[in-house]
Order: C-alpha cells, then sequence, then structure tokens
C-alpha cells in the first residue's frame, strides 16, 4: 500500500492467450478500505468487475 493509501495489484508479465485480472484499492477512511478488481479472458476482453469493501472491525 503507498503512503496516500492506495494499491495496484497486476501480473508482472502478460503471458499471450491467458486470462488475468488488474486490481486497484484505496482507503476511504481509517476503518474502510475499496478494492476495484477486472477481469480479462484469454483474448485480452475485459469480462467482469468486482467491487471489495472492507471494513476494519475493533
Amino acid at each position: 500500500m503507498l503512503p496516500d493509501g492506495s494499491s495496484t495489484n497486476a501480473p508482472l508479465k502478460l503471458e499471450l492467450r491467458k486470462p488475468f485480472f488488474l486490481e486497484v484499492g484505496w482507503l476511504v477512511n481509517e476503518k474502510e478500505r475499496q478494492r476495484l478488481i477486472r477481469n480479462y479472458d484469454a483474448t485480452g476482453a475485459w469480462i467482469g468487475s468486482t467491487l471489495v469493501i472492507e471494513k476494519k472491525i475493533d
């Protein structure tokens, strides 16, 4: 995670004809983080997105 609360996750190297995903994350506040994950198929076409909301429990 970067100092501003953002994060990214991506393959270091894309392989031809292999599905992959990309992820970005950010802090909404000190108790909530959100991540957006985009999935791509083996042709590189976008096939879906997932929004993950994580909440810190005291």
